[in-house]
């Protein structure tokens, strides 16, 4: 059974719910409070499944090297890059920005030769480039605010999904280094990470003056719950199975996979808001499909 294959579109499908509820939070706190709670929600929820599944907190790491490894991984995959796909998303609009920030995935695959040495067939990278090219046609079909696009935030929102985009892929790589040959468990390195990347959030937040902030959200109920139930499904479970994708698979195949969710989120749209489904919708979704389906043979 190809457990990572699996594990990577779980990953994709919990992405696609969790953006949903989280787009619904972030257009009432904002982005940058809606991360401090998510992060910090996440974190709690996970530590506590933690204890009750292992009896610890923290599991022993009998080289320390790869603990650095997921707390470096966790800062910047988590806390670094999403500031920078962030501020890449506003200045290019939803559409670019998640284009800009599919380069993960070919990022990822190169970091991965020389650092995992990981080394992809004829089929494997076929199938990448097909479901890369059918995930595109999805993304430029979709409503998006092209309109509200300006040219002159062009460079820097490329340069900011770039260097968002590299930080994503470097993380991911950096947590694969932490889980080889370690006897500890994907959720406790799951954890680590967590837990690196909320203390750094939460620390610039404080150095920005945003934390004060947070304690008004927390008073709405509603929200509130939004909150929990989404830190469950995403900075939990769907973090979990991306780090259980990158220990079963390669990392190319693992991160193209996971970049499905655009596809996704497209039936759950077409349900919560009405959005028609075009021919180059459909034809992008069945493209994305087969060459996901070439990566699971």
């Amino acid at each position: 059974m190809p457990i990572g294959e699996l594990a990577a579109f779980g990953n994709a499908v919990l992405g696609a719910a969790t953006l949903s509820l989280f787009t619904y939070v972030s257009d009432r706190i904002g982005v940058f409070t809606q991360n401090l709670l998510r992060l910090l929600a996440g974190t709690v929820i996970l530590g506590i499944i933690h204890y009750l599944y292992t009896g610890q907190i923290f599991e022993s790491y009998e080289n320390q090297r790869q603990l650095y490894y997921l707390i470096i991984s966790g800062i910047v995959g988590y806390s670094i890059g999403d500031i920078f796909l962030f501020r890449s998303n506003v200045m290019l609009g939803p559409r670019l920005g998640t284009l800009v920030f599919m380069s993960y995935v070919p990022m990822a695959t190169i970091m991965a030769v020389p650092a995992l040495n990981e080394k992809l067939g004829f089929q494997a990278f076929f199938g990448m480039v097909i479901t890369l090219i059918g995930i595109t046609m999805v993304v430029m079909a979709q409503k998006g605010s092209l309109s509200k696009f300006q040219p002159k935030n062009l460079p820097l929102g490329i340069l900011f999904g770039l260097i968002g985009a590299f930080c994503n892929a470097f993380g991911l790589v950096l947590s694969k280094l932490g889980m080889i040959g370690n006897s500890a468990t994907v959720m406790n390195a799951s954890f680590v990470r967590l837990v690196a990347a909320t203390a750094t959030i939460w620390l610039t937040g404080f150095m920005l003056g945003r934390n004060k902030h947070v304690l008004k959200s927390v008073y709405d109920i509603k929200l509130l719950g939004i909150i929990i139930i989404g830190s469950f499904i995403g900075p939990y479970l769907s973090v979990w199975f991306a780090l259980i994708a990158m220990r079963h698979t390669y990392t190319g195949i693992a991160t193209t996979i996971m970049a499905l969710t655009p596809v996704i989120i497209i039936p759950m749209a077409q349900i919560t808001h009405k959005e028609r489904i075009t021919p180059q919708i459909i034809l992008g979704t069945i493209t994305a499909i087969a060459g996901a389906a070439l990566l699971f043979i």
